[in-house]
């Protein structure tokens, strides 16, 4: 949202003041700065790179960083921001709660300082991208959410939605594969038609996605893959879309052009020496200017376990700790899950209690009252409330090596 821009102005006035600040980051009158150094940071200074929009600075707490330098970049204390002029600040954590924790230290800036400067959370990204791409409705669509998320209780915007796998072909037998595709019988690629109408009943609910996730598989094995992207481009209430993978194929440059000037995000897992490819995937959305990132993200061992017998205290802490409940929501057949083990443990018959564990989630095929309906999903996706699938979990505890191989 747009954190200390949103006042008690009307929503006119709001759409003016954040349209001129974008103008100017993109003429290069205000500078962009990052709050926060790390994996984050790094990526929404390349996404910005690619829309030529330059990152002035790093902000970060960890004095050990400061009058250092990363990727090129200088790294400053928070208190030295308060001396800089025509400053914009990012702040790139992924977590809701880090976020107003940095805004309350921003705003508790003495006067004078940091407090004068316009700071945002990862919307300001979706509004530069879609504006320097002249996505135009979309732009505006992130401007309203911005806004109404302070001034409307009612507004849900859903920060991260994985669509169901768009196929089930991959290039990999990873051993610890979340979504179990080596143990599956047959492979498949699901219908183009199928997987845009839960998409779009999802957003008949819902206000408004930031990011859409959409993977396999492999999803350069997706036959349907540049008419899947054309269509997806039309979604002027979808901010942002990763396009996820594993960095061992290039695709044609078909694929490359369908990704151009537009809000997709190249999202590259980095698999060690499986990603065999990830410089040539990086190389080639430079030459587009298409915004990529790699994501190096520890593996675990995520496979269910029976006999548990977690006190209910242990099973809250094994959901607090859980970071997919929040970056991993998907919709799969038109049902809204927090936690995509709940769907691929049920249907592979490795849990007990199957039609309970489904339950916990949202099923948007219940077409009897939408109201109602976006009321729970919105108490759903911020329940504190452990689900039925956290009994078999043994939650993030145990790193494996990445991506090992069958």
């Amino acid at each position: 949202m747009g954190l200390n821009c949103v006042g008690e102005e009307t929503f006119e006035a709001y759409q003016i003041k954040i349209k001129t600040i974008v103008r100017q980051l993109l003429g290069g009158e205000k500078h962009l700065v990052i709050w926060g150094a790390g994996e984050n940071g790094n990526r929404f200074m390349r996404y910005c790179a690619a829309i030529h929009v330059p990152v002035r600075c790093f902000v970060d707490n960890n004095p050990a960083l400061w009058g250092t330098e990363r990727w090129d970049i200088p790294i400053i204390s928070p208190a030295e921001l308060g001396g800089m002029e025509a400053a914009v600040v990012l702040i790139s954590f992924p977590s809701a709660k880090v976020v107003q924790e940095v805004a309350a230290q921003i705003e508790g800036a003495p006067h004078g300082g940091v407090s004068a400067k316009p700071f945002f959370d990862d919307s300001l990204f979706y509004l530069l991208q879609n504006t320097a791409c002249g996505r135009e409705e979309t732009a505006a669509e992130v401007i309203t959410s911005m806004y109404r998320a302070v001034h409307d209780n009612t507004y849900l915007c859903m920060e991260m939605l994985v669509s169901k796998p768009m196929t089930t072909k991959c290039n990999l037998r990873c051993k610890y594969c979340m979504l179990r595709i080596p143990y599956l019988k047959t492979r498949q690629d699901e219908p183009l038609e199928e997987i845009l109408a839960n998409i779009e009943r999802t957003l008949e609910i819902v206000d408004s996605i930031k990011t859409l996730d959409v993977s396999g598989g492999e999803t350069f094995l997706y036959c349907d893959l540049i008419p899947f992207l054309n269509e997806l481009k039309k979604y002027s209430r979808i901010f942002s879309i990763n396009l996820v993978t594993n960095g061992t194929i290039v695709p044609d440059d078909a694929v490359f052009e369908a990704m151009k000037n537009s809000n997709i995000v190249l999202k590259i897992s980095d698999y060690g020496e499986v990603s065999k490819n990830i410089s040539k995937l990086e190389k080639k959305c430079e030459e587009k200017d298409i915004p990529c990132f790699v994501q190096s993200s520890s593996w675990f061992d995520l496979s269910p376990h029976q006999g548990l017998n977690y006190s209910q205290d242990e099973l809250q802490k094994i959901f607090d700790c859980c970071t997919l409940k929040d970056n991993c929501i998907r919709n799969w057949d038109g049902i809204i899950y927090r936690c995509g083990f709940q769907r691929v443990w049920g249907d592979a018959g490795l849990v007990d209690d199957v039609d309970r564990i489904k339950q916990d989630g949202i099923d948007l095929n219940d077409r009897s009252d939408d109201r109602a309906l976006k009321k729970r999903l919105k108490e759903y996706l911020t329940t504190t409330v452990p689900f039925e699938i956290c009994k078999y979990c043994r939650g993030n505890t145990a790193p494996i090596p990445r991506a090992i191989q069958l």
